[in-house]
């Protein structure tokens, strides 16, 4: 088990630049996320830290990744971001996602979207999407359909409100544990709409100017 490869130690440790975090496993399946690398060759493999952060490990996933607080993301496949669309072109757009490089998004990559069915999406739009694919040497390309072909919450997002926070604090919103913060507030009456970013971006569209402040309050002060 990927499990069993690793030292209970090794994980919600703090690592740095260039530390081997542990030795690839000749079997099962290991998913790595940002701040995470292979490096070697065939039976001598080892995952390294790119950066500093807190080695996290999904329950019973395989799944790992560094956390931290970092000003400038990093796509990673699977991710959920919140985009702003910066250009328009005829096969898709060129969404702002607050990394080094634009995102792309095609205009196929929507539920039911076809050539006589398109979303009608302009600049400045805000978009939620998954990161489907990144590539070093190209941009990182995005979708707003689930492995399933369901929007299932992804697509262009109604007037709202966008407000940053870290990356850090994003991904511990979306972590099913910390899920009380969005029970509070609705144990509190508020009627309200979110969409967190692991680009560090939340999206809020509210009933009324102080359910969106109080709303704001709690998620970027969590």
């Amino acid at each position: 088990m990927v499990q069993e490869a690793l030292a209970d130690e090794t994980v919600d440790t703090v690592v740095l630049p260039g530390d081997v975090v542990f030795d690839l496993p000749d079997s099962g399946r290991v998913r790595l996320g940002g701040g995470l690398q292979v490096v070697g060759s065939s039976g001598n493999m080892r995952v390294t830290a790119t950066k500093a952060g807190v080695l996290r490990r999904a329950p019973n996933a395989g799944r790992f990744w560094l956390e931290g607080s970092y000003g400038v993301y990093a796509a990673n496949v699977g991710d959920f971001v919140v985009g702003i669309v910066e250009e328009r072109h005829a096969e898709g757009y060129n969404v702002d996602i607050g990394s080094s490089r634009k995102a792309t998004l095609s205009a196929f990559a929507f539920e039911g979207a076809t050539r006589r069915n398109r979303p009608n999406i302009k600049i400045g739009d805000l978009v939620y999407c998954r990161v489907e694919e990144v590539d070093r040497d190209l941009e990182p390309c995005l979708t707003c359909i689930d492995r399933n072909g369901k929007a299932s919450g992804f697509g262009l997002l109604p007037p709202g409100n966008l407000i940053g926070c870290s990356t850090g604090l994003a991904r511990r919103l979306l972590h099913p544990e910390h899920a009380v913060v969005l029970e509070v507030l609705s144990s509190e009456g508020l009627q309200f709409e979110c969409a967190v970013g692991l680009n560090g971006r939340i999206w809020i569209s509210a009933d009324s100017p102080k359910t969106t402040f109080f709303d704001k309050q709690c998620h970027t002060q969590f």
